[in-house]
């Protein structure tokens, strides 16, 4: 690991550029970090520069999670105040925001934060982001500062272990307010491991005559068994073809557990949701 003191050079010239909050300790220089989630943060900040070309269409997949957002939420008000803390590179906040909701977006990827700062940008939004893991919750936000709090694209499969995990939740749900609601979306891993693919192809991206195609290598060790996603870019650009790879860990959670810990965590009513193409939602109401 990078010295914790390099990284805080770093951090005070971020902070310049971006809007992002780090008022507390950049993250690296936290003792009480631990490896897991340090991994996953380096993972991001790699890949944040292509995570956009996993999508063939940026704004047709913020407005298919929205359109599932106003499903799980039928109450939704542009009063609530919504925390995205799985933000990445803001496309759900921007859909957000353009519609008139009031969002704060977080995540532990700095390289993360600073695309959906100049996703913001580009469309003339100031949108607050704070970065840290979802532990670190309650120490930079009030209790209860937000109505609906939402943790979307299968992030939740990044907490390696069951302590990480509930950890993880209880911080959620110490900023939720009483009568809040979070939204968790997920992979359904007990049909994926039951399928057990070990290539699956994504959407092509196009940019003129330039294309990504993503393809997903998964090393699938079983549930709660920490295991990898390699996402291997094939580049096509004219008659010149190039590849470039990026390895994230991630942790099959079955969905009884995750809900049991839900409850554990402190949210009363628990839902589960079938969504389209072996994905699932949970809606935990804190009483």
């Amino acid at each position: 690991m990078r010295s914790a003191a390099r990284r805080i050079g770093n951090v005070a010239k971020t902070r310049r550029l971006f809007d992002i909050d780090e008022s507390i300790v950049p993250y690296h220089a936290q003792e009480e970090m631990n490896d897991d989630a340090d991994g996953v943060a380096d993972a991001y900040d790699a890949l944040a520069g292509d995570y956009d070309k996993l999508f063939a269409d940026c704004a047709a997949a913020a407005e298919s999670t929205f359109e599932t957002l106003l499903r799980l939420l039928p109450g939704l008000r542009r009063a609530s105040r919504i925390l995205d803390c799985a933000c990445g590179t803001g496309i759900e906040c921007l859909s957000l925001a353009r519609r008139g909701y009031s969002v704060h977006g977080s995540d532990v990827s700095r390289g993360m934060l600073e695309r959906a700062q100049e996703r913001f940008r580009t469309q003339g939004l100031r949108i607050p982001t704070t970065r840290c893991t979802w532990e670190e919750l309650p120490r930079r936000f009030e209790p209860g500062s937000f109505d609906i709090v939402l943790c979307l694209g299968n992030s939740v499969s990044h907490c390696l272990d069951r302590s990480s995990l509930l950890a993880s939740l209880r911080g959620m749900f110490a900023v939720t307010a009483i009568g809040g609601v979070l939204v968790i979306q997920l992979r359904d891993w007990d049909g994926l491991l039951a399928e057990k693919p070990r290539v699956t192809v994504g959407a092509v991206c196009r940019q003129g005559e330039h294309r990504m195609i993503p393809m997903y290598i998964w090393n699938l060790r079983g549930m709660w068994l920490p295991s990898d996603l390699e996402i291997v870019f094939l580049e096509l650009d004219g008659d010149v073809v190039r590849t470039h790879s990026y390895s994230l860990p991630f942790c099959p959670i079955p969905s009884d557990d995750l809900i049991r810990s839900i409850r554990e965590a402190g949210f009363a009513q628990v839902d589960r949701y079938s969504l389209e193409d072996g994905w699932y939602a949970i809606h935990a109401t804190k009483a």
